[in-house]
Protein backbone atom coordinates (compact mmCIF):
# COMPACT_ATOMS: atom_id res chain seq x y z
CA UNK A 1 0.00 0.00 0.00
CA UNK A 2 3.00 2.03 0.16
CA UNK A 3 4.70 4.54 -2.26
CA UNK A 4 7.75 5.35 -0.86
CA UNK A 5 9.39 4.51 2.49
CA UNK A 6 11.64 6.82 4.27
CA UNK A 7 14.64 4.91 6.10
CA UNK A 8 17.79 6.16 8.53
CA UNK A 9 20.53 5.36 5.88
CA UNK A 10 21.19 3.00 2.95
CA UNK A 11 22.39 0.29 5.15
CA UNK A 12 19.19 -0.68 6.39
CA UNK A 13 17.02 -0.55 2.77
CA UNK A 14 17.45 -4.34 2.39
CA UNK A 15 16.28 -4.93 5.79
CA UNK A 16 12.80 -2.97 4.65
CA UNK A 17 12.51 -4.53 1.27
CA UNK A 18 13.32 -8.37 3.01
CA UNK A 19 10.75 -7.79 6.17
CA UNK A 20 7.83 -5.58 4.44
CA UNK A 21 8.51 -7.35 1.02
CA UNK A 22 8.70 -3.77 -0.41
CA UNK A 23 9.48 -2.83 -3.98
CA UNK A 24 8.79 1.07 -4.11
CA UNK A 25 10.36 3.90 -3.64
CA UNK A 26 13.02 4.39 -0.76
CA UNK A 27 14.60 7.63 0.32
CA UNK A 28 17.83 7.15 3.02
CA UNK A 29 17.77 10.48 4.53
CA UNK A 30 16.90 9.67 7.83
CA UNK A 31 13.61 9.55 9.59
CA UNK A 32 11.93 12.81 10.83
CA UNK A 33 10.51 11.02 13.73
CA UNK A 34 13.81 11.22 15.46
CA UNK A 35 14.82 15.17 14.29
CA UNK A 36 14.10 16.46 17.87
CA UNK A 37 16.50 14.52 19.63
CA UNK A 38 19.29 16.15 17.34
CA UNK A 39 17.64 19.59 17.47
CA UNK A 40 19.45 23.08 18.37
CA UNK A 41 16.92 23.32 21.24
CA UNK A 42 16.83 19.68 22.49
CA UNK A 43 18.28 21.16 26.15
CA UNK A 44 15.69 23.20 26.12
CA UNK A 45 13.00 20.96 25.48
CA UNK A 46 14.54 18.66 28.10
CA UNK A 47 14.08 21.38 30.96
CA UNK A 48 10.45 22.22 29.94
CA UNK A 49 9.62 18.28 29.90
CA UNK A 50 11.47 17.52 33.39
CA UNK A 51 9.80 20.63 34.50
CA UNK A 52 6.33 19.20 33.06
CA UNK A 53 6.68 16.13 34.63
CA UNK A 54 7.97 17.24 37.99
CA UNK A 55 11.08 15.70 38.04
CA UNK A 56 13.58 17.74 40.32
CA UNK A 57 15.92 19.43 39.21
CA UNK A 58 18.81 17.08 40.85
CA UNK A 59 16.65 13.94 40.28
CA UNK A 60 17.70 11.49 37.86
CA UNK A 61 15.15 10.11 35.61
CA UNK A 62 15.40 6.31 35.09
CA UNK A 63 13.06 5.41 31.77
CA UNK A 64 11.78 2.18 32.26
CA UNK A 65 10.38 0.85 28.78
CA UNK A 66 9.54 -3.02 27.53
CA UNK A 67 8.30 -4.14 24.46
CA UNK A 68 5.39 -6.52 24.11
CA UNK A 69 5.32 -10.06 23.93
CA UNK A 70 3.42 -12.18 21.40
CA UNK A 71 2.52 -14.92 24.16
CA UNK A 72 0.68 -12.26 26.15
CA UNK A 73 -1.44 -11.21 23.95
CA UNK A 74 -4.95 -11.84 23.46
CA UNK A 75 -4.44 -11.36 20.04
CA UNK A 76 -6.63 -8.62 19.28
CA UNK A 77 -4.02 -5.70 18.77
CA UNK A 78 -3.46 -5.41 23.01
CA UNK A 79 -0.76 -7.96 25.30
CA UNK A 80 -0.62 -7.82 28.62
CA UNK A 81 2.54 -6.35 30.69
CA UNK A 82 5.87 -8.64 30.55
CA UNK A 83 6.07 -8.07 34.64
CA UNK A 84 9.31 -9.35 35.03
CA UNK A 85 10.92 -5.83 36.46
CA UNK A 86 9.50 -5.17 40.42
CA UNK A 87 9.91 -1.02 39.60
CA UNK A 88 8.11 -0.03 42.83
CA UNK A 89 11.08 -2.27 44.54
CA UNK A 90 13.76 -0.85 42.07
CA UNK A 91 12.19 2.86 42.91
CA UNK A 92 12.65 2.00 46.32
CA UNK A 93 16.07 0.77 46.71
CA UNK A 94 16.83 4.17 44.27
CA UNK A 95 15.21 5.91 46.55
CA UNK A 96 14.81 9.71 46.54
CA UNK A 97 17.44 10.98 44.02
CA UNK A 98 15.90 8.77 41.29
CA UNK A 99 12.34 9.07 39.50
CA UNK A 100 11.38 5.85 37.66
CA UNK A 101 9.57 6.69 34.51
CA UNK A 102 7.47 3.76 33.66
CA UNK A 103 6.31 3.56 30.02
CA UNK A 104 4.51 0.94 28.86
CA UNK A 105 4.29 -0.54 25.28
CA UNK A 106 1.27 0.83 23.51
CA UNK A 107 -0.58 -3.07 23.11
CA UNK A 108 -0.33 -3.32 27.10
CA UNK A 109 -1.65 0.34 27.04
CA UNK A 110 -4.54 -0.79 25.11
CA UNK A 111 -5.29 -3.88 27.70
CA UNK A 112 -7.10 -3.64 30.36
CA UNK A 113 -3.62 -3.47 32.82
CA UNK A 114 -3.67 -1.10 35.73
CA UNK A 115 -1.59 1.62 35.50
CA UNK A 116 1.14 0.99 37.82
CA UNK A 117 1.62 3.38 40.36
CA UNK A 118 3.93 3.86 43.30
CA UNK A 119 6.30 6.32 45.42
CA UNK A 120 9.23 7.28 42.75
CA UNK A 121 7.64 5.73 40.02
CA UNK A 122 5.68 8.00 37.45
CA UNK A 123 4.12 6.22 34.86
CA UNK A 124 4.44 7.87 32.04
CA UNK A 125 2.44 5.38 29.21
CA UNK A 126 -0.46 7.84 28.52
CA UNK A 127 2.24 10.72 27.80
CA UNK A 128 2.52 11.51 23.50
CA UNK A 129 5.35 11.71 22.64
CA UNK A 130 8.31 9.22 23.49
CA UNK A 131 11.17 11.69 21.82
CA UNK A 132 10.24 13.62 25.22
CA UNK A 133 10.63 11.10 27.62
CA UNK A 134 14.04 10.23 26.12
CA UNK A 135 15.04 13.87 26.55
CA UNK A 136 13.61 14.26 29.87
CA UNK A 137 15.77 11.03 30.76
CA UNK A 138 19.07 10.07 33.01
CA UNK A 139 19.27 6.67 31.87
CA UNK A 140 17.09 4.23 30.20
CA UNK A 141 16.57 0.09 31.19
CA UNK A 142 15.47 -1.55 28.04
CA UNK A 143 14.44 -5.22 26.63
CA UNK A 144 14.25 -5.51 22.80
CA UNK A 145 12.24 -2.56 22.32
CA UNK A 146 13.02 -0.23 19.17
CA UNK A 147 13.50 2.21 21.65
CA UNK A 148 17.49 1.71 21.95
CA UNK A 149 18.07 3.24 18.99
CA UNK A 150 16.48 6.49 19.51
CA UNK A 151 17.94 6.26 22.83
CA UNK A 152 21.53 5.74 21.73
CA UNK A 153 21.11 9.12 19.48
CA UNK A 154 20.24 10.73 22.56
CA UNK A 155 23.11 9.70 24.44
CA UNK A 156 21.31 8.63 27.16
CA UNK A 157 22.94 5.04 28.86
CA UNK A 158 21.21 2.53 28.85
CA UNK A 159 21.15 -1.35 31.02
CA UNK A 160 19.49 -4.15 29.24
CA UNK A 161 17.17 -6.21 31.56
CA UNK A 162 16.28 -9.55 29.65
CA UNK A 163 15.15 -12.51 31.53
CA UNK A 164 13.38 -13.84 28.65
CA UNK A 165 16.41 -13.40 26.08
CA UNK A 166 16.59 -17.04 25.17
CA UNK A 167 12.76 -17.46 24.75
CA UNK A 168 12.24 -14.25 22.97
CA UNK A 169 15.15 -15.13 20.51
CA UNK A 170 14.33 -19.10 20.00
CA UNK A 171 10.74 -18.81 20.07
CA UNK A 172 9.26 -15.43 19.65
CA UNK A 173 10.54 -12.97 17.39
CA UNK A 174 14.08 -13.19 16.79
CA UNK A 175 16.46 -10.40 15.70
CA UNK A 176 17.93 -8.68 12.63
CA UNK A 177 21.01 -8.01 14.15
CA UNK A 178 22.92 -10.52 16.86
CA UNK A 179 21.44 -8.22 19.94
CA UNK A 180 24.15 -10.01 22.41
CA UNK A 181 26.90 -7.93 20.71
CA UNK A 182 24.86 -4.77 19.36
CA UNK A 183 23.37 -4.23 22.42
CA UNK A 184 24.77 -0.83 23.55
CA UNK A 185 25.09 -1.27 26.99
CA UNK A 186 25.33 -4.35 30.00
CA UNK A 187 23.17 -7.36 29.86
CA UNK A 188 21.02 -8.27 32.98
CA UNK A 189 19.29 -11.85 33.16
CA UNK A 190 18.01 -10.82 36.40
CA UNK A 191 17.23 -7.60 38.80
CA UNK A 192 19.86 -7.99 41.39
CA UNK A 193 22.50 -5.41 39.96
CA UNK A 194 19.85 -2.89 38.10
CA UNK A 195 20.05 -0.53 40.83
CA UNK A 196 23.92 -0.86 40.94
CA UNK A 197 24.57 -0.03 37.37
CA UNK A 198 21.77 2.45 37.01
CA UNK A 199 24.07 4.56 39.52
Amino acid sequence: FWSLILTPDDTADHWYRENYFYEGQIVSAGLPRTDSLLAANAQERRRAVRKRLGIGVDQIAVLHATTWREDRSAGNNTSADPGFLDVASLAKELGPSHLVLQRSHHSVARSETARMEAAGVLNVTDYPEINDLILASDVAILDYSSLRFEVALANVPMVFFVPDLDDYEGTLRGFLFDFEESAPGPLLRDSSRIAQLVR
